[in-house]
């Protein structure tokens, strides 16, 4: 059932151990005759048995447990999402999807089955959406395949869609069963007291075993204190995971994952990061809290496995049910030298009311950091994909000089951080840089295009001065952005460029494929054989295509003699059949009620009454709220925060949607909307500074990066007015 495990050779004259290896399956034929499989199985049951049922005496009860409930299957999109809609990251593929435990429980099982035995142990950073072999294309088609067999299927089709599913599963890549993983944690949902919570986990239960185990004095054997209260199917889940986070972390050398690291990738996953909408701070304290319980939990794994039983002996999941007299492998021992002194006990596994920002926002020990730097806005309206529109809040400098200011109050265009991001052009002081997304970011988020979409049009060319510097001393990517109204069409980020070229130069980091056939055979991979509307058109039936061969037969006929007595005058219709274009639409219920529209135009509304539109000027003159606030952008303050969590960012709350929720929020109703940006930036010295004149066409002056919180607030008063209108 995914415990599963690397076979290694034990000397009874010499007992040292392999540290790269995490299990011994060594089992003499003569003693017993079951399987590798059957072995597994019994061990896990095995581990179960030993889980006492009272669960009294395992959970104080201290607090009181929610009312919370597991979202069953379901597969449908919801009627207002668009395939329209940018998808970010490597896991936002059918990001409307909801699993069950035990669909959960099926992938789980075959993807930690085939990450432990071809070698995905030993196979570097498989979780982390900057490695290099990561293919969405191979990502979408394995979760595709997986979804087959969710639908209710019987006899040969059930058969033939699980059979695909787990051909699937093992010819992929390491790197893609990874992400196919962690895509189905993340489809888990709870509904806690009528709330839409991701994870797996509930918080309570854990601040309930951590409480005991530290009233306990930490015993070795506390972790089975956490299981009875689960579910079967959350056990096994559980169980599994952990399984394969212990043998990462034997593997640490080749595989380049540790706890820390591991609870970065699963603690969001598992404990989740809170209902959908709340603001930075608040995602940012959830993530700290659920990272440092999911070390704690993997670290106690690993106590719990290396326990001996009553017999002295070590036969336990990471084992394989073979009795040892080692335990785990000293590499994991070295992880739980010193227990509990690694672990975070701030305010006693709580939140503290009383406790400062400082304190919750407190990276953990060892971790990397990046600065981030607050940008804090008014509007009416919550954008749609604050990403893609973030640049545009600096535009108001972008086509003309600027001077460096550090007062906060001359506002964010002026400020020293937006010029770094854009920077003036060399020789001109009247155009700047496009802003462009950092290389990581853009890999993080599976982004084709370097360049966010700015409100600011750059149709003018640059002026001809005969005392500026050559053409030579610009860069190329400068000159096609003033030349361009749109970021699409930027040569050196577009990679659906209507040359068909790659989507940049080799070399520059500003690629999405390694050669042309690789970007050809990605795209076959997506399209197939076609699907579009001009493949599909090929094989329409041209119903006015007689009527127009009767009427070019009968013109043929006609002599000219013939012609300068009748003309045109004719009585017959075969010229109206063939002017007539195509079959005029059949009004039925559906098309009866909306007016025809070509698909390329937008749909209009019926054209209004003269009382109905007086009515409607006359509601909005009378309750229309005014909104009165200053839209400026402003700094807010820099803080440092783990750098794992723009991963989590990209990956969870923007790419697998849990920012906005499976019902949409509206956007009224949340308190803040914001996303996390990263651009590229000149050095901080280089500050507002033209470049140097060793400025050359293949390279960009913005060698440094920097991270931008956006944040867009509609005023309470607003939302209370809008709210009163509604009603």
């Amino acid at each position: 059932m995914g415990f599963f495990s690397r076979s290694r050779s034990s000397d009874t004259n010499n007992n040292s151990v392999d540290q790269n290896t995490v299990s011994i399956d060594a089992s003499p034929s003569s003693v017993r005759t079951l399987s590798r499989k059957e072995k597994k199985k019994a061990a896990k049951e095995q581990q179960l048995s030993r889980i006492p049922s009272d669960e009294g005496s395992l959970l104080d009860g201290e607090l009181q447990q929610p009312e919370e409930r597991f979202l069953p299957l379901t597969l449908e999109r919801p009627f207002w999402s668009s395939d329209s809609d940018q998808d970010y990251g490597y896991l936002s593929f059918e990001k409307h999807v909801v699993l069950g435990l035990e669909q959960v429980n099926r992938l789980v099982d075959i993807a930690c089955e085939e990450l432990c035995s071809r070698g995905g142990l030993d196979t570097p950073f498989i979780f982390t959406t900057l490695a290099l072999d990561i293919n969405a294309s191979a990502v979408k088609r394995l979760v595709k395949c997986f979804l087959g067999t969710c639908v209710v299927l019987v006899g040969r089709e059930k058969d033939v869609a699980e059979k695909k599913w787990r051909e699937e599963a093992k010819f992929a890549n390491m790197h893609e069963l990874g992400m196919c993983l962690r895509w189905g944690l993340a489809r888990i949902t709870r509904l806690i007291n009528g709330v839409e919570t991701r994870g797996m986990l509930s918080w309570e239960h854990y601040i309930q075993w951590a409480e005991q185990e530290q009233a306990l004095g930490y015993p070795p054997e506390h972790f089975r204190a956490f299981l009875p209260t689960l579910q079967t199917p959350l056990r096994l889940i559980l169980l599994t995971v952990l399984s394969l986070l212990a043998r990462l972390t034997a593997h640490s050398s080749t595989s380049g994952h540790t706890p820390p690291t591991l609870s970065s990738l699963f603690g969001p996953l598992i404990f989740g990061l809170g209902p959908s909408g709340l603001p930075f701070n608040h995602t940012y304290t959830l993530y700290l809290r659920s990272v440092n319980a999911m070390e704690h939990i993997l670290l106690a794994f690993i106590r719990w496995q290396n326990t001996p039983d009553a017999t002295g002996s070590y036969s336990n999941i990471l084992t394989g049910g073979t009795a040892s007299a080692l335990g785990v492998p000293p590499r994991l021992k070295e992880w739980i030298k010193g227990y509990p002194a690694m672990l975070d006990t701030i305010s006693n596994y709580r939140l503290s009311a009383v406790s400062s920002p400082e304190q919750r926002h407190r990276p953990r020990k060892g971790a990397r950091t990046v600065r981030v730097t607050s940008v804090r806005r008014n509007v009416k309206v919550y954008q749609k994909d604050l990403v893609r529109t973030s640049a545009s809040w600096g535009d108001q400098h972008t086509s003309g000089t600027a001077t460096p200011s550090s007062n906060p109050n001359d506002g964010f265009a002026a400020s020293y951080e937006w010029l770094r991001i854009s920077p003036q052009s060399y020789g001109y002081d009247t155009f700047r840089l496009l802003p462009k997304y950092s290389d990581a970011y853009r890999k993080r988020l599976n982004l084709s295009s370097a360049s966010p979409q700015t409100s600011h049009k750059h149709s003018l060319s640059p002026p001809i001065d005969l005392n500026s510097p050559p053409l030579s001393a610009l860069t190329t990517r400068t000159v096609f952005s003033f030349a361009s109204d749109s970021p699409e069409g930027d040569f050196f980020s577009s990679s659906g460029s209507s040359s068909g070229g790659l989507s940049g130069k080799i070399g520059t980091g500003e690629r999405d494929y390694k050669s042309l056939t690789d970007e050809k055979w990605g795209t076959f991979e997506c399209a197939g054989f076609g699907g579009d509307e001009t493949t599909a058109k090929k094989l329409q039936f041209d119903l006015t295509e007689s009527a127009r061969a009767a009427r070019s037969i009968k013109r043929e006929t006609l002599d000219w003699s013939s012609f300068t007595s009748s003309g045109f005058s004719r009585s017959d219709q075969p010229l109206n059949t063939a002017l007539q274009l195509s079959v005029p639409p059949q009004l039925n219920l559906s098309t009866s009620l909306t007016p025809l529209s070509s698909p390329s135009s937008p749909k209009t509304s019926p054209p209004l009454t003269p009382s109905e539109s007086k009515k409607l000027r006359k509601k909005a003159k009378n309750g229309a709220p005014t909104f009165s606030w200053d839209t400026e952008p402003v700094l807010g303050p820099e803080q440092i925060i783990e750098e794992a969590f723009l991963d989590v960012y990209c990956d969870l709350l923007q790419g697998s949607g849990w920012n906005e929720g499976l019902h949409s929020l509206a956007s009224d109703n949340r308190p803040c909307n914001w996303a996390l940006v990263e651009f590229k930036a000149l050095p901080s010295e280089n500050a507002g500074r033209p470049q140097s004149e060793d400025y050359t066409p293949d390279s960009d002056p913005r060698t440094s990066t920097s991270l931008l919180l956006f944040e867009e607030y509609v005023p309470g008063e607003y939302r209370e007015q809008l709210a009163a209108l509604r009603e």
